[in-house]
């Protein structure tokens, strides 16, 4: 499918750079497009592509005097990973870069950040621990009954409590090679888990070929 950025008809629009896709309701899916920097919706009855959440291409234009400082906070850098709030089905969670942010379904709009990698920084440092080498790129969130777990760019794991602030830094530079994928850490770690957070090119694949049914029913 040809990349870019066009609303509308879900045969005619484009995308810049998917990452993952959450479905939250019957009707719903919510898309991370990171390389339009926002994320977008698709209506699944009326076969209709619209923005959701942010400014898309909004921040290609980082610097302009035109846009304003309050604007910003609602700009995505890039949104890679949808997480569902368990407890709040109108909260959803995406991560951006150094950020996770909280979505409001309902209001359509950023509610805050809720986690910032500066608290790996600072959880070392009251800890008198040297700086982290795990790349500062928030990749993946998964949400559990009593605990949130992060990976980051190179393969990093966060162990945080439910209030979002970090419980533990769980990173083995031997166990942490390219071959592990997303969570395959937390399968050893949590008999709880059940979904993964797959590589972007398998969730583009699978979102296309799911495109391609309904826009066929």
């Amino acid at each position: 499918m040809p990349k870019g950025y066009i609303n509308g008809e879900l045969g005619q629009a484009r995308f810049r750079d998917i990452k993952s896709f959450l479905q939250i309701n019957v009707s719903y899916i919510i898309i991370a497009d990171a390389g339009n920097h926002c994320l977008r919706s698709i209506d699944l009855f009326s076969k209709i592509v619209k923005d959701f959440v942010g400014y898309c291409t909004l921040y290609e234009l980082e610097g302009s005097h035109d846009i304003d400082p309050e604007t910003w906070y609602f700009i995505f850098f890039k949104p890679y990973h949808l997480e569902h709030d368990p407890s709040n089905p109108s909260k959803v969670y995406v991560t951006d870069q150094k950020y996770v942010r909280q979505i409001d379904v309902k209001t359509q709009k950023i509610s805050k950040n809720v986690f910032n990698f500066t608290a790996v920084d600072r959880f070392n440092e009251e800890r008198g621990i040297r700086q982290s080498d795990l790349n500062k790129e928030i990749r993946c969130i998964k949400i559990q009954e009593f605990k949130i777990w992060i990976t980051t760019k190179n393969h990093g794991l966060l162990l945080l409590n439910n209030d979002w602030t970090l419980a533990n830094i769980i990173y083995s530079q031997t166990c942490a090679h390219r071959s592990i994928r997303s969570f395959s850490l937390i399968k050893y770690i949590s008999q709880r888990h059940k979904r993964c957070c797959s590589p972007s090119t398998d969730l583009t694949v699978g979102l296309f070929r799911g495109l391609k049914f309904f826009s066929m029913t």
